[in-house]
């Protein structure tokens, strides 16, 4: 789970992006001669020079489904960075954004100019590491427990050690 920015100051460009579960929320406000982030839309008001025109949208949202659907806010000029999105904003003002995971969870393109990543590959080599993981994980003087929170990834761990013990 993450929100983060990265200021490029070779290039002058700035990189913003969010896990592609939207754990970490990550507003911004990007009124064409600044941006400004946050991981909180109050600390973006906080901050001043915020329009705080109510948007109709985000209202719509919230009466139909009970939230406000992303990109959308309660306010018109702050946007969400959907979940599993990337935005790239150079110091000129352009701005690009792009989905490099797809709400399935297949990783789509980690670069906005980049090419597709092989899934297969991609998926073998992330089962290998944790099987990895997991063995040496099982090394111990004392009895090892796995603590499952009826989540997939608890239940891929305690699968995986009861194999390794085998």
């Amino acid at each position: 789970m993450f929100g983060f920015a990265l200021w490029d100051s070779t290039q002058q460009i700035l990189f913003l992006a969010r896990d592609p579960f939207g754990i970490k929320p990550l507003y911004f406000v990007n009124d064409g001669t600044s941006i400004k982030f946050a991981s909180q839309v109050k600390a973006l008001l906080a901050g001043g020079g915020i329009d705080t025109t109510l948007s109709p949208a985000a209202q719509t949202g919230f009466c139909l489904w009970g939230h406000v659907p992303e990109p959308h806010t309660l306010y018109s000029s702050i946007k969400a960075l959907p979940a599993g999105h990337a935005m790239v904003v150079s110091r000129g003002g352009f701005t690009k954004t792009w989905m490099y995971h797809d709400p399935l969870g297949h990783l789509m393109n980690p670069t906005p100019d980049g090419e597709p990543v092989n899934v297969a590959s991609t998926g073998q080599a992330l089962r290998d590491a944790i099987e990895e993981s997991v063995r040496y994980h099982m090394v111990a003087d004392v009895p090892v427990g796995c603590f499952l929170s009826s989540g997939i990834d608890s239940n891929v761990l305690a699968g995986l050690a009861a194999q390794a013990v085998v």
